[in-house]
């Protein structure tokens, strides 16, 4: 029999229908806001907002069952961990439980009245006591909680230029990884499998809503199969982010997804690898690659059920022995401080033997070491500094180059920022590492990646305190294999040498060239007026020029815009230049040769917006420009003498029925 409440209690209001979802606003403002060291100068996340993140047709929660679901009068029950995939369908949901309860996930029917059957659900998690005026028989409660299952999880990610500069854009992301050529590699590898958990699913369409996922994925192998195919390094590609504005796709794949689809992606990669390899003896080392995130301080990190659900299957993973590997999330205008979940979950310590004998797992034992839940990865430039984006005390122990990165030799796309490259590439050189030594426990691989790169001289900011060095980094591909092989007798009696050569602080400047040549079709240079003094932008001081407007002219996207609403997430100009025309800086010839990515050719663009940032952030508005990907445009910016150093430039596309830019980071010649 279904549950249901008798009709004369009262319905739940809309603010408690999403509470038990969403973090409340009243608890988050103090982190959210009160931040003095960063200032933040944006705006605040309403009620409204949490209401377009976080349905109220669609929860996660925990039934007091350790085995089942109960039928709750209005929703659709399911297993969270039995529906999505036939290796899910296969495998045992009590096996993902713990003994807090069965995880479970409730759809609305679309029969019962949503505000009934909100109030159903909270008579199944309350329980309804008799009293004396009510003749009623007591409900005993069946879920311990439950929480709205928000979708917040967002990815982290060929035109006119990139054809010309791509070749050259793509050696230099190798020259700062260390990539090894596969005929340097040495022999004697074994069989490791990588799962991608992000946009694209394991069918692999070839028109898939984002290429998010496939090129994290190509970046991957890059790394471990520098040799080409077949390769002892297996990389599978998992739906985690099935969700678009209409709906989920789980033919094409979505933009974002909500937490329970990311936990489900991750499950659904162990049971891959699980029952694909059915004798535990000669199951390939697994690792799980998570390019992905949300704004914890706005949406949890494990204090709701579908936040602990994604731990959970985290836990469940690494029980199994397998290596997670996460970006350490990117910035955006919200101004938020700390790495992104589930990166920030580096700082917890992976489960104990006693913890995963509670998840159903044997006794078992791991060697000593730093060994946390989850291996953060942050972002670098060429010069070996932060990538622009960096969130404020986000960095983690491990970090790589993550600026203007090529996915992959066989095709040339976009280029891509962000620190999803890092963890790519961070996963695909503990690939490396493991093939050569599967008898490495999950952490001892990460310590050797750790061992062998380049150390920073800088305290990383998220790490387990107490527990191993803390300090800052940079994967070097090529001399942390070499490390490895002075560590085993065979390899190092071999007298393998690699011939690594440390990361050159490249400027860009050949590339930057090569976009200087190119035949411009079209040329703007608007009279911009004087400086315009504007807000604080995450405590940065900014202005503003434009040709027409006396004020700043800011658009400020909503906040669901920025963490739930879907967009394409190619960049729209991933090989823009900002470079000066003229040997002498102070010639004041400033300008920006910018083409449109292919994939947005025929989308009307309302504003094009470049910002310079050093020590104050300078945005110019340009208005409405024709960009195309088969010609090369000509930005103008005018009587601008460039700053000493320029930190970071981007460009901002705000296109017809959008309600936000779409950003990317250009490449800077100075």
């Amino acid at each position: 029999m279904k549950l249901s409440r008798p009709a004369p209690l009262v319905a739940l209001s809309a603010l408690s229908v999403l509470a038990p979802g969403c973090v409340d606003v009243t608890d988050i403002e103090p982190e959210f806001i009160d931040e003095p060291a960063h200032e933040r100068d944006t705006q605040t996340v309403t009620e409204a907002d949490y209401a377009g993140a976080c349905p109220d047709t669609r929860f996660i929660a925990r039934s007091i069952s350790p085995s089942h679901c109960p039928e709750i009068d209005g929703w659709i029950a399911r297993s969270l961990f039995e529906e999505g995939s036939p290796w899910l369908m296969a495998a045992p949901s009590a096996a993902v439980s713990d003994s807090d309860g069965h995880l479970c996930r409730y759809s609305w029917d679309e029969v019962v009245e949503l505000g009934e059957a909100h109030d159903n659900l909270e008579l199944a998690a309350t329980g309804l006591a008799a009293t004396v005026d009510d003749p009623e028989p007591p409900v005993p409660p069946v879920l311990h909680d439950y929480s709205s299952d928000c979708e917040v999880v967002r990815g982290q990610r060929g035109s006119a230029i990139s054809d010309v500069v791509g070749p050259g854009v793509r050696q230099v992301f190798r020259d700062q990884i260390g990539w090894v050529p596969g005929v340097a590699l040495p022999p004697g590898s074994s069989p490791v499998a990588v799962a991608v958990v992000d946009t694209m699913p394991t069918s692999e369409p070839d028109d898939p809503r984002s290429e998010h996922g496939e090129l994290m994925a190509r970046i991957i192998e890059d790394v471990a199969c520098s040799g080409g195919f077949p390769c002892d390094v297996s990389v599978s590609r998992i739906l985690g982010l099935p969700r678009y504005i209409a709906g989920e796709d789980r033919d094409r794949g979505g933009y974002v997804g909500s937490h329970g689809d990311l936990a489900v992606g991750i499950v659904e990669s162990v049971e891959r690898w699980r029952l694909g390899h059915p004798i535990p003896a000669l199951r390939p080392p697994l690792i799980i690659n998570l390019s992905v995130g949300w704004e914890a301080t706005l949406f949890g990190s494990g204090e709701t059920v579908s936040t602990e659900a994604v731990e959970i299957a985290m836990e469940y993973a690494s029980c199994h022995g397998a290596l997670l590997v996460a970006s350490a999330g990117n910035s955006n205008s919200a101004c938020q401080a700390g790495a992104m979940a589930p990166a920030m979950w580096e700082n917890r310590a992976a489960p104990d033997s006693a913890r995963c004998q509670e998840l159903g797992f044997p006794p078992n034992s791991w060697n000593s070491g730093y060994r946390p839940l989850v291996h953060a990865v942050g972002g670098l430039t060429f010069q070996g500094e932060d990538m622009p984006g960096t969130r404020p005390e986000s960095m983690p122990r491990m970090a790589a180059h993550s600026t203007h990165a090529y996915a992959g030799s066989a095709v040339l796309s976009s280029s891509l920022t962000g620190t999803s490259v890092g963890a790519a590439a961070v996963t695909g050189a503990a690939a490396l590492v493991w093939s050569y030594d599967p008898s490495l426990q999950a952490h001892e691989v990460m310590e050797l990646v750790y061992a062998g790169s380049a150390d920073l001289g800088r305290n990383a900011d998220l790490h387990i305190a107490g527990n191993g060095a803390d300090t800052v980094h940079r994967l070097d591909v090529c001399e942390v294999l070499q490390n490895q092989c002075s560590q085993d007798a065979l390899c190092s009696a071999a007298g393998v040498n690699l011939g690594c050569t440390p990361p050159a602080h490249h400027d860009m400047d050949a590339v930057a060239d090569a976009v200087a040549n190119i035949p411009v079709a079209d040329s703007y240079a608007p009279a911009f007026g004087a400086a315009l003094a504007c807000a604080p932008i995450c405590g940065v001081p900014s202005e503003a020029y434009s040709e027409t407007s006396t004020v700043c002219n800011e658009i400020e996207p909503d906040p669901v815009v920025l963490f739930v609403n879907p967009q394409p997430n190619l960049p729209t100009c991933s090989n823009c230049t900002l470079t000066d025309d003229d040997a002498d800086d102070d010639a004041e010839a400033w300008q920006v040769h910018a083409s449109l990515d292919s994939f947005y050719d025929g989308a009307p663009i309302e504003r094009v917006v470049v910002t310079v940032t050093s020590d104050i952030m300078e945005r110019f508005d340009f208005g409405a420009v024709p960009l195309s990907s088969d010609r090369v445009t000509v930005l103008e910016l005018g009587s601008w003498v460039a700053p000493p150093h320029i930190r970071a430039a981007e460009i901002d596309m705000y296109f017809t029925g959008k309600d936000a830019p779409v950003t990317n980071d250009i490449i800077v010649k100075q």
